[in-house]
């Protein structure tokens, strides 16, 4: 009973770390429940597996929201540290819907949003990288133009088009990726590369749809650096807009 307990433990803090993430705001985002979760992970094995037959109820007190997420897949790799995690998450209360009455509550909404991967789709749909300084290259350090990365579809979806990349794709598992960065926040080491803690890398196995209000089809593509560490924890809806 003793090693159960200890063993199930270990698998809720991966999987808070994992599932919320490690920022502030996943600090304050707490499971309501969660005796809910029931874990897999067979000896032997790599994988850590996470299941809930309920929805898992979430409570984020940095950003001021309570929500339900309906979890479909968890799986945790701990060799690799990469994991998989699918589900629909909605919210159910906006806990400040004066925002303009908490402002540090606003403040936190604000940077959180200017960091995620919505903001980033949204971004892309308006097709204005250039007045937000965001810049997408290929792995051979090539500066990449809009019409390069996107196509359009019909009025309400458009298109990251899957990159080609013959020398990537000779030497590496992954499939080919974009580096995207913030011109204004980049850091470079000292051999004058981008450093991984202020870029990011966007792996695609095709091209992947995304619609104006940031919605994109996570089942293709996987992230690296900057935009792949926020996670449940720092999710905002996708009604929210700046003001």
């Amino acid at each position: 009973m003793v090693n159960h307990t200890r063993k199930r433990q270990e698998y809720l803090r991966i999987f808070r770390s994992t599932f919320l993430g490690t920022t502030r705001n996943a600090h304050n985002c707490k499971i309501s429940d969660e005796s809910r979760i029931l874990f897999i992970s067979e000896p032997g094995n790599d994988t850590l597996r996470a299941f809930s037959s309920e929805p898992i109820l979430l409570e984020n007190t940095a950003l001021g929201y309570k929500a339900t997420y309906f979890l479909d897949e968890f799986e945790y790799y701990r060799k690799s540290k990469t994991f998989n995690i699918s589900g629909n998450m909605s919210f159910t209360e906006d806990l400040y819907p004066d925002i303009s009455r908490n402002s540090d509550i606003e403040m936190r909404r604000y940077q959180t949003y200017t960091q995620s991967r919505m903001y980033f789709f949204r971004s892309l749909w308006q097709g204005n990288l250039d007045s937000l300084k965001l810049r997408i290259k290929s792995p051979d350090d090539e500066f990449l133009e809009y019409n390069q990365v996107i196509y359009s579809g019909d009025r309400s979806v458009k298109y990251l088009k899957h990159p080609v990349d013959r020398v990537e794709s000779q030497h590496s598992d992954r499939p080919p990726s974009y580096v995207v960065f913030n011109e204004d926040d980049v850091e470079y080491d000292k051999d004058g590369h981008p450093a991984l803690s202020s870029i990011s890398l966007i792996y695609l196995e095709q091209d992947t749809y995304f619609d104006n209000n940031g919605y994109f089809d996570p089942a293709f593509i996987s992230w690296q650096g900057r935009l792949s560490l926020q996670r449940i924890g720092d999710m905002l809806p996708y009604e929210y807009k700046l003001k």
